[in-house]
């Protein structure tokens, strides 16, 4: 099985795993047993999921890159909802800049290594 029918697999597997629980959670929210309405600040985590399936056995520096993007997105958004530490919108923005360098390198280490050029 070819990286991309691997990577295509996880994600439709990580899709259907995140449709089962978001019914459980609506159902048990309409039955009266759990409520739905704290969960919300959860929702980023979904997207660091995404990020890790993307980081798991990456064939690109460009992937490699995004899937980071994506984890460090869906974290920070987690941790400004939650103001977590003191952290929010507007005294976190350098973490982009942070982020960007880190990915950046990622991408030209990468495909420096793979032998698929620089990285743009």
């Amino acid at each position: 099985m070819s990286s991309e029918q691997a990577y295509k697999m996880r994600s439709q597997i990580l899709l259907g795993v995140l449709f089962i629980v978001a019914g459980v959670l609506f159902l048990l929210h309409t039955l009266g047993i759990f409520y739905v309405n704290s969960l919300w600040h959860l929702a980023p985590l979904v997207l660091v999921l995404f990020g890790l399936n993307r980081v798991i056995g990456f064939d690109s520096g460009e992937q490699l890159a995004g899937g980071f993007w994506m984890i460090i997105i869906g974290l920070w958004l987690y941790v400004c909802f939650e103001k977590m530490w003191g952290i929010n919108f507007q005294n976190s923005w350098p973490i982009f800049l942070i982020t960007a360098g880190i990915g950046q390198l990622l991408r030209v280490l990468v495909n420096r290594k793979n032998g698929t050029g620089h990285g743009k």
